[in-house]
């Protein structure tokens, strides 16, 4: 029965397509061009709209060629019409598929289903995450506000306290004040009171010791350390006492003075008779001397009995020196080692200092020999106002500014030039800032100014073969700029470029036409007059150094006048090539206007001396 129906609706559809095929259309009405425009535009905007789904019919044809007249025509069989009950998929899909397609559209179908569970598990497991994390950041958030309010709590008691640290700081300020100035002043109390301590025992001493003023001169500073009366000197050969001795040790002497023969002191009672005076009879430089300290623990020593004995050496001279006391005799060498130290430090600090001052002159002055070494020591040595005095940590010594000239020396001999540049600068800045008026100055910038000269001959030499590009002229003439030749730069420069005007000139040939030749020359000088004014307004920005390009300018212009003149010395001034030629050169002398420089003046001049001459010439 199916298979009936089938070939029923096969046939329906073969009729209906041979009536359409066999319809026949009337005739096309004429259209005039203006219909045609007309229409064509409706149906380009038709085109250009949006267009809808194509309806198909049942075999997947397109339906919109038919007219509406057919289309409403069409009948459907009532094996169409059915009921939704009735409907079996199966039987539908057998009918109208092969079983390879249906298997493949239940292949299609269960992958449909299983994308579809996946993507359901998906969403459902993205929803999940997508909530936990919005959870924990809520969580978050929450925790962060709170972090917040305390923040802004300790910030407030953070204030607060700052507040009242202030006043306690200005309170403690004002009372650290007052109390700083009165330590200061018992410090200053007390150093006043140690100097007239000191002052008061220089007096007693002098008016106790005669001849004391004799060994010790009035010195800032100068106070006892030890003194006692408790030595004996003994004789040098036979170790026997020879006179009662007091040592008197000072910061910077040992002063050595026996007891007077008119006063004598009471062996039996303390009484005096008369009263006690001492006579300097030595008196030692602690620099120039040594204790020797005799020390009991050998056997020589101690079968002769002179525990307490010290020997004082100084050059060739010994002096012996006993007390029965071991106590004075070990304050005595305390006390000597600790101002011995504290002297010779000082003067081995002046030693040294002198020493590398004398290495670093001779060690400096090797390379240069316009000034001798021995002119520097003296200098350095005989005036006191030219001592080399450094004001910061920039400078050490000759050695780092030698050091600073052999790296200068590098870049110069690597054709560094911005370094060797910028160096040259700081170290004239340092030298000048950091160093007074001294013989250190003197030769530090005199070795500068030599590798200056060094590093601008360079230079020249590199502004007169590069002369014809327009960046590295104006970086050459920037750095003699900073290097302070200013005159050298300008004439390197423009003699470079005179050069260069010579050059083109000789390599210019005579072709039998004197206005051509004329017309080339012209152009060969005035392009490149222009050219240098070009580079040099952008070298030289200072107006006050224009000047001297003007005077360049009109000395070149004067130049080729005078090998025009050569040219044309045997024409007339009424002739053709000479007046072809002074129109050819005024063209081009025009270029120079762009620059703001007019130099008709020069061939007006010229045209009247020659005009002269030519009518001398020619009565």
């Amino acid at each position: 029965m199916e298979d009936i129906q089938d070939i029923k609706r096969q046939a329906f559809r073969k009729e209906r397509k041979e009536e359409l095929l066999e319809d026949t259309f009337p005739p096309l009405p004429k259209v005039r061009e203006k219909d045609k425009i007309k229409v064509g535009s409706l149906i380009k905007r038709r085109y250009s709209g949006r267009v809808g789904v194509t309806i198909l019919n049942r075999e997947g044809e397109n339906l919109e060629g038919f007219p509406s007249n057919f289309r409403s025509t069409i009948k459907h069989g009532e094996d169409y019409e059915q009921q939704l009950g009735e409907f079996s998929l199966s039987n539908f899909a057998s009918q109208n598929f092969n079983a390879e397609e249906c298997n493949e559209i239940s292949k299609f179908y269960s992958q449909l289903v299983e994308s579809y569970e996946t993507i359901s598990s998906d969403l459902q497991g993205n929803i999940l995450d997508n909530y936990m994390k919005f959870v924990s950041i809520s969580k978050e958030i929450s925790n962060m506000s709170n972090d917040m309010s305390t923040i802004r709590e300790y910030l407030n008691t953070l204030c607060d306290t700052i507040e009242f640290l202030k006043d306690d700081v200005n309170s403690l300020s004002q009372s650290s004040l007052s109390l700083e100035k009165s330590k200061w002043k018992g410090y200053k109390n007390s150093i006043s009171d140690l100097k007239s301590i000191w002052e008061d025992q220089i007096k007693d001493l002098l008016e106790n010791v005669e001849g004391a003023q004799k060994f010790l001169p009035t010195v800032y500073g100068r106070h006892i350390v030890y003194e006692s009366s408790d030595w004996k000197e003994l004789n040098y050969t036979s170790w026997k006492p020879k006179s009662n001795i007091r040592l008197i040790l000072l910061n910077d002497n040992l002063l050595i003075a026996r007891i007077s023969s008119k006063y004598r002191i009471s062996q039996n009672s303390t009484q005096k008779i008369g009263k006690v005076k001492y006579i300097a009879e030595n008196c030692f430089p602690l620099t120039e001397i040594e204790i020797i300290d005799l020390e009991p623990n050998e056997s020589y020593f101690k079968e002769r009995n002179i525990a307490g004995t010290i020997i004082i050496q100084k050059e060739k001279q010994n002096f012996i020196f006993k007390t029965d006391k071991i106590e004075e005799k070990n304050k005595l060498l305390q006390e000597f080692g600790k101002e011995y130290y504290t002297l010779t430090k000082i003067q081995r600090g002046d030693i040294e200092a002198i020493r590398k001052a004398r290495e670093s002159i001779y060690f400096l002055n090797t390379k240069d020999s316009s000034i001798t070494a021995q002119t520097l020591l003296n200098r350095l040595y005989f005036n006191n106002s030219e001592a080399i005095s450094f004001n910061n940590g920039e400078i050490k010594d000759f050695q780092w500014v030698q050091d600073k000239i052999d790296e200068l020396d590098i870049m110069i001999a690597h054709r560094l030039l911005e370094d060797a540049t910028k160096s040259i600068e700081k170290d004239i800045k340092i030298t000048v800032e950091n160093l007074k008026e001294s013989i250190a100055t003197e030769l530090i910038i005199s070795k500068l100014e030599n590798r200056s000269s060094k590093l601008a001959d360079i230079i020249c030499d590199e502004l007169d073969k590069m002369s014809s590009y327009k960046d590295i002229v104006k970086k050459n003439v920037h750095y003699l700029l900073r290097l302070g030749y200013e005159d050298r730069a300008k004439k390197s420069f423009l003699a470079s470029r005179s050069n260069l005007i010579k050059r083109r000139t000789r390599q210019l040939y005579f072709k039998e036409n004197i206005v051509s030749y004329i017309s080339d020359l012209a152009l060969i000088h005035f392009v490149l007059i222009h050219n240098t004014a070009e580079m040099y307004i952008s070298a030289f920005q200072k107006p006050s150094l224009t000047s001297s390009l003007i005077a360049w300018i009109k000395s070149q212009i004067e130049n080729f006048l005078e090998l025009f003149s050569k040219q044309i010395c045997f024409i007339s001034f009424d002739s053709d090539i000479y007046s072809n030629s002074m129109k050819v050169i005024k063209e081009q002398c025009k270029i120079l206007n762009d620059l703001g420089i007019d130099m008709s003046f020069l061939f007006q001049n010229f045209e009247n001396n020659f005009k002269k001459n030519t009518v001398n010439s020619n009565p």
